[in-house]
């Protein structure tokens, strides 16, 4: 822990105006001293000297000349040689004031504090500067106060804003990024002399405090800013606002009130400092509201120097609220499944919006409600909890203590509405601290200050680090939530058809309405661009309504040629409900004016023995689909039979990139009556003895390629000569996934000679005619009518050649 307080010779007072009498550059050791040992040599005391000084203490400060370090570092416990209290003393040798009245101490201050600092000088670990002064010997008055932070109990009408970064940086980082800031310090009274003196504390790592001259200088009046005291809420309509010190004219001007709507008037109060702000309408009870406060001006004309926020509720209600089940230590590493379960024991419906969680998290919950007989769920991580437990909650961000805390639930004038301390030994269950399960209250009625009153839960949710995890989150002890779910999993519509219908199921309700969420989770068709679903977001379920609730919402028929799209709906439960297995729903849209691209059945093998293994090592039945077209077509949506009677057999799934096909590509399609296995496999085989095989658009209707094929021998495949083209035949050498140009020329061409061969750019054949080269994947790479081919653009590798009067050739180009 190391402290320093640097004294700065600066000799530029421009900033400060009206006469300066006196000043302290702290040039020698006379007219000031130090409650601390210096210049001893030890790094562990005070030290006086140049930059040089700063070095050996770790720090770094400019570099210029002038410098002067009074310095005390804490190794030990022990602050150099100050008092128990570690506060250093700077103090000033008496000056003369006499005829003088209203006088202004002048500092020129900037520093720094480690973000653990506290702001309340009641701590041990507060820090602080207080400025005194002491007039003919009457005793020390502080007439300025500073803090490391603003806020806390340390605030009064002698404080004083520091602009500390709070970022924990060196010194050098520190002068330099917060500059020098005069503050002007009035103080009055009558005498011959005046002391003045600093007592500086500092209790945190690498804090420090940058010290310039010490002035004393005539008082030209009033020239600081007026600050917000403190702002609260009076009643349904009005706020009241207190000023450090008193106002001028401009604080009734409406306009200066900002953020909530409806302000009729602002009338400044008998002691000027108090502004009453009374609105035409009341407030919202448990909405948020913020109000800015921005340019009023004191008696003296000085305007805020910046805007003061006060966020608020209004809700001074007191609904019968109760907590009814904990899990404050759940099995995870960090207790991410850590909730607090708020209970709605009254009759009407509660409004939590601004009540807050005190003690054991210090939470203010959001605008919501509670029906009667509800619950409200606040976790420490909420999306983890959400995940887990599939009910929604809001996330508190702090943590419950694993042993034992309080925990109260307060409305905004802090009304205790409910609250309970909690403990891991008899007569709690101590199950609840670690091992697993939840601690629920037996019954709302009784007393959950109890420990008698609570029970471990024994409704296992699953394993957590290989312990079972039990909870009842959003339901009584006993009870059981109603169960919703989606009534099916997928639904295929036409873009045509308007609107989209779908279920919810609901089962086991109860006497309360049910609140689901309906979220869009994924798809390549958007709301509000191609539906809209984002007017069923929130779903009110009726009370006593098991079975089938039907939902719609519009279907947009736009003027895009856009295939197949799809989307996925999610559902969470919001209250009174927990949702069931079928948490999701997939809608499947089809385009009416959409025509599909050519596209083709190019190679089949009906009795693949050896040839080739699906992913899970299975040797299937298999087909290849070829796009004969310059850009990629998703096959999402189409359809695939072996039954010329059945068009719409298969259809392969949407949302997978899996069922795009590049450009001259191919896909490769297992026929193997096992589609769960992915979505390029279907749900039948091919007939090795020959049969149908159809391939159909979106619509269900067009046909877009087939065949009907015939006996095949085992591990020969069937079909087009070349890619595409119309010529079929059987392959002995088949080639899933590739094109069949060269294993068709294998099998029905003879070798011709080709010269030069290897050849760098020229090749030469026997005579003119028709000719195609290939890489060895089959592309088309050339073609064309002459004897005389021109390969030099082609890169380095093996080529064939196809030439129409005599066969087939291998080259190589260099």
């Amino acid at each position: 822990m190391r402290i320093l307080v640097i004294l700065l010779i600066l000799f530029s007072f421009s900033s400060i105006r009206g006469q300066v009498f006196f000043q302290e550059s702290f040039e020698s050791l006379e007219g000031w001293s130090l409650s601390h040992t210096f210049d001893d040599g030890n790094d562990n005391y005070c030290k006086r000297d140049s930059a040089v000084a700063l070095l050996e203490l770790g720090y770094t400060l400019f570099g210029q000349d002038g410098v002067f370090v009074i310095a005390a570092e804490n190794t030990d416990g022990i602050i150099g040689t100050s008092p128990d209290d570690g506060i250093i003393t700077l103090e000033i040798d008496p000056v003369n004031i006499n005829g003088l009245t209203d006088l202004e101490v002048v500092l020129s201050l900037s520093c720094n504090a480690e973000d653990e600092a506290y702001d309340d000088r009641s701590q041990l670990n507060g820090d602080y500067i207080d400025v005194q002064v002491n007039i003919d010997g009457s005793g020390w008055n502080t007439i300025g106060q500073f803090n490391s932070r603003a806020g806390g109990s340390a605030i009064s009408t002698l404080y004083y804003d520091l602009d500390m970064d709070g970022d924990g940086g060196e010194l050098g980082e520190v002068a330099v990024g917060n500059g020098m800031t005069d503050y002007v310090i009035p103080f009055s009274g009558t005498g011959t002399s005046a002391e003045v003196r600093l007592l500086i504390k500092m209790d945190g790592g690498d804090e420090v405090i940058v010290v310039d001259d010490i002035r004393l200088k005539e008082s030209e009046g009033d020239v600081m800013p007026p600050t917000v005291f403190s702002a609260q809420v009076i009643d349904q309509n009005t706020l009241q606002v207190v000023f450090n010190e008193e106002l001028g004219a401009n604080a009734e001007q409406n306009f200066l009130y900002s953020g909530v709507s409806g302000l009729s008037s602002a009338t400044l109060q008998a002691d000027e400092q108090t502004v009453i702000l009374d609105y035409g309408t009341d407030f919202v009870t448990g909405d948020p509201y913020q109000l800015i406060v921005f340019g009023v001006q004191d008696a003296a004309g000085n305007a805020m120097a910046g805007a003061f926020s006060f966020p608020f509720y209004w809700n001074p209600t007191t609904p019968e609220l109760v907590f009814t089940e904990l899990m404050y230590n759940d099995p995870s590493i960090e207790d991410t499944l850590e909730f607090i379960e708020i209970y709605n024991h009254g009759v009407t419906t509660a409004i939590l919006g601004g009540f807050r969680l005190e003690g054991a998290v210090n939470h203010t919950l959001a605008s919501v409600t509670i029906e009667p007989e509800g619950f409200y769920l606040v976790a420490r991580n909420a999306v983890a909890a959400q995940n887990f437990y599939n009910l929604s909650f809001e996330d508190y961000g702090g943590q419950l203590s694993d042993n034992s805390e309080f925990l109260q639930l307060v409305n905004v004038d802090g009304i205790v509405l409910d609250s309970l301390t909690y403990n891991d030994n008899v007569p709690w269950p101590s199950a609840g601290d670690g091992f697993g399960p939840s601690i629920e209250l037996v019954d709302p009625d009784f007393d959950n200050n109890i420990g008698s009153n609570w029970v471990a839960s024994d409704n296992g949710l699953g394993f957590i680090n290989g312990l079972p995890l039990s909870a009842t989150p959003g339901t009584l002890l006993g009870g059981t939530l109603p169960v919703v779910q989606f009534d099916n999993n997928d639904i295929e519509v036409n873009e045509i058809d308007g609107v989209i219908e779908m279920n919810i199921y609901i089962a086991g309700s109860n006497s309360n309405q049910s609140v689901v969420e309906i979220n869009f989770e994924s798809g390549t068709a958007t709301s509000p661009e191609d539906h809209g679903s984002n007017t069923i977001s929130t779903l009110q379920l009726p009370a006593n309504s098991d079975g089938i609730e039907p939902i719609a919402f519009p279907l947009v028929n736009d003027s895009e040629l856009e295939g197949v799209e799809y989307f996925t709906l999610t559902m969470s439960a919001i209250g009174n409900c927990q949702i069931g297995l079928n948490n999701s729903i997939t809608i499947i849209i089809s385009d009416d004016e959409y025509q599909s691209p050519p596209l083709m059945v190019n190679e089949l093998q009906s009795s693949n023995m050896t040839t080739i293994e699906d992913a899970v090592g299975e040797f299937d039945d298999w087909f290849e689909i070829y796009n004969p077209n310059e850009f990629e077509v998703d096959l999402a949506g189409y359809y695939l039979t072996d039954d010329p009677l059945n068009v719409q057999k298969e259809r392969l799934d949407v949302g997978s990139s899996e069922t795009l096909i590049q450009p001259f590509g191919f896909l490769l399609i297992w026929a193997d009556e096992q589609g769960e296995q992915g979505p390029l496999h279907v749900n039948f085989k091919l007939n090795g003895a020959g049969e149908s095989l159809y391939l159909t658009a979106p619509d269900g209707v067009t046909e877009i390629d087939g065949l009907d094929f015939g006996p095949i021998p085992s591990d020969n495949s069937f079909g087009r000569f070349c890619d595409g083209e119309d010529v079929w035949m059987e392959f002995s050498v088949p080639s899933p996934d590739f094109g069949n140009c060269v294993n068709g020329l294998q099998e029905n061409s003879a070798m011709i000679q080709v010269y030069p061969n290897p050849t760098p750019d020229v090749l030469y054949l026997p005579e003119k005619g028709l000719f195609e080269v290939f890489d060895m994947t089959g592309r088309i790479l050339l073609s064309g009518y002459d004897n005389r081919l021109d390969v030099s653009a082609l890169s380095t590798g093996i080529y064939s050649i196809r030439f129409e009067k005599s066969g087939l050739a291998t080259f190589i180009k260099e």
